[in-house]
């Protein structure tokens, strides 16, 4: 019978199939052992995660004794504190402190000339100090005063010094204050108001007063620092007596 030839290139080309030997799997690679290999490792990375540690802080609380005490110690503070202020409230409104009360009712301007910008002047002024309390006494020091001219207190012509006092409750003290001045420079603007209050018939001053007071009291151990000013003294030369070169002032001024 007789053979294509196709057939035959079939029957050569490809060898019978064979069972594998033993000892060998479809992977192609020899393994020793009877048992099966080991799965391939898994081509992700894997990670483990690690809790952080923990760290505990244990604080001491103080005995029951020490927090009694300084609860207590508290307590007791407060207290007082509160009992101060409400005394020191109660001590305000029933003693009612008032500052003291300044006026000037008479005062006197002599040798007064200005020649140029050199002025000369004598002030003779009676300041009159009221202590307005009732319960309480007045202690003045440091006391120092200074007459300007015009409305600038800051613009001084002269200062002087005082003596410190004492005044009782419900009291009245004098303090006559006198400044002079000789050939003392005045610039224009000053010279040239001074120069026309003397055409007018009147020039103005004013005096300030500073010190410190305390009020003698439980409620008032401080000093206080107190500012007085006194204006406008008006000093002009009364019509009575036309040749008198002294002026006088015009009216009394409530400080």
């Amino acid at each position: 019978m007789a053979t294509s030839s196709n057939d035959k290139k079939n029957n050569t080309s490809y060898p019978p199939p064979q069972n594998p030997p033993p000892g060998s799997y479809s992977g192609g690679a020899s393994y020793p052992y009877s048992s099966p290999p080991p799965p391939p490792p898994s081509s992700y990375p894997t990670t483990f995660y690690q809790a952080p540690a923990t760290t505990f802080t244990y604080e001491e609380e103080p005995p029951a004794v020490v927090r009694s005490f300084l609860c207590g110690f508290i307590s007791v503070m407060t207290a007082i504190v509160a009992l101060f202020g409400l005394i020191s409230l109660i001590g305000y409104f029933v003693l009612k402190p008032r500052i003291p009360e300044f006026s000037v009712n008479s005062a006197s301007l002599t040798s007064f000339n200005l020649t140029g910008s050199g002025l000369n002047a004598k002030w003779d002024i009676t300041l009159i100090v009221s202590n307005p309390n009732k319960k309480l006494d007045i202690t003045y020091d440091a006391v120092a005063a200074s007459v300007f001219y015009g409305d600038d207190e800051y613009g001084v012509l002269a200062y002087t010094r005082l003596a410190p006092f004492h005044q009782p409750t419900h009291s009245k003290t004098m303090l006559r204050v006198q400044f002079e001045v000789l050939d003392y420079f005045v610039d224009n603007s000053v010279s040239f108001g001074i120069t026309d209050g003397r055409v007018r018939g009147f020039v103005q001053f004013g005096v300030v007063v500073n010190t410190l007071i305390k009020m003698d009291g439980l409620f008032h151990p401080s000093e206080y620092r107190l500012k007085v000013t006194c204006k406008p003294l008006n000093f002009g030369i009364p019509s009575s007596n036309i040749n008198n070169v002294t002026w006088e002032l015009l009216g009394s001024v409530a400080c």
